[in-house]
């Protein structure tokens, strides 16, 4: 039965966080959250979860030093650890696997990808399949309309894209603080969620240029950093307008 799976959510992204456990109840599922890894370890050490969907870059201690530590530890049971990401390229993979994590899916997340998991795990462990990657484009309206499904609910999609409105505003100022502070680390993981949040609502072109973003904090290359700022100000603008809407 569903409701016999204890499950932890790890993300520091709020929006992400909401979209996730909406999704496990939509499935039948209640589950615990965690904000980063450091209460992902403390959540882990006095719960036996069955499961555990863990964002990988999060402040503090990231999913793979979580999982590190979870592992490590001798009171945290043996939990199935998926790594949850925006990042798909093979060595971002390999290191989650590495780090002990059982499965890997990419963001946006959808329901079926869940229902899979929830599936697999709950039974036995299989080896893990590569996720696809979304269509580049402005607005991926199959990946919107998805997540609204998935809220079952249109006052509570309203509710989401308003959190989203906000969050990326907030994200956006969070970088630009950083890059006038020459906070790189600052505005990577900002960048990072970004990225991470606008591919759940389907913005794939602000992803694209949270991407690039958080590609050249990587490097400390501040003399691009105001340009890729403007152009994801603007982006962010155009989706946030899009969304409001009504798409």
């Amino acid at each position: 039965m569903a409701s016999s799976l204890r499950i932890l959510v790890v993300e520091d992204d709020r929006v992400n966080l909401l979209v996730i456990t909406r999704m496990l109840r939509r499935l039948g599922y209640d589950a615990d959250v965690a904000h980063n890894g450091i209460e992902a370890v403390e959540a882990a050490s006095g719960t036996a979860f069955d499961i555990i969907f863990m964002d990988v870059m999060m402040p503090e201690l990231d999913g793979l030093g979580a999982t590190v530590r979870i592992r490590e530890r001798g009171d945290c049971g043996n939990p199935r650890i998926i790594a949850v990401t925006a990042n798909a390229m093979a060595e971002d993979r390999t290191a989650a696997l590495e780090a002990g994590m059982d499965e890997y899916v990419t963001k946006p997340i959808r329901l079926d990808v869940i229902r899979d998991v929830l599936e697999r795990f709950s039974e036995t462990a299989q080896q893990p399949e590569e996720a696809g990657k979304a269509e580049v484009a402005m607005l991926d309206t199959a990946v919107l309309d998805n997540l609204r499904e998935m809220m079952g609910d249109e006052s509570y999609f309203r509710e989401l894209v308003a959190e989203f409105v906000e969050n990326t505003e907030t994200l956006v100022n969070d970088m630009a603080e950083g890059l006038s502070s020459e906070d790189w680390g600052s505005v990577q993981r900002a960048a990072h969620s970004l990225r991470s949040t606008s591919a759940t609502f389907g913005g794939m072109r602000l992803a694209d240029c949270s991407h690039a973003a958080e590609e050249t904090a990587k490097q400390g290359a501040g003399d691009r950093m105001p340009s890729l700022l403007t152009d994801l100000r603007r982006e962010r603008n155009r989706l946030c307008s899009r969304l409001l809407s009504g798409c």
